[in-house]
């Protein structure tokens, strides 16, 4: 969930939400602390659809191509805004991952 979607739901302002989870942390069952902000990343959702297309492709794409698979799921970004989410989850740049095929 975002900060605004939990701002709509307790009928007050995404600030405020944001304001009551600064500088909290939250102990999850890994038994690490980890900050309550992370469970806020917009970029999430964005960044699992990519690994799930990549998991899927049999030959591999292009950020435009990962862009345009996106928007095809509902998800309009830019192709700069797929290269930053995909390197922030983790999935390597077209032609080292042409290599492992």
């Amino acid at each position: 969930m975002t900060r605004a979607e939990i701002a709509h739901a307790l009928s007050v302002h995404a600030s405020t939400v944001g304001r009551a989870v600064a500088g909290k942390s939250v102990l999850v069952p890994s038994g690490q602390i980890v900050p309550a902000d992370i469970f806020f990343d917009r970029g999430m959702a964005i960044k699992h659809a990519i690994k799930e297309i990549v998991e899927q492709e049999a030959n591999p794409l292009t950020d435009e191509l990962l862009r345009q698979r996106l928007a095809d799921q509902g998800i309009a970004i830019a192709r700069r805004t797929v290269a930053k989410y995909r390197a922030a989850a983790g999935v390597l740049p077209i032609h080292l991952r042409w290599r492992k095929s």
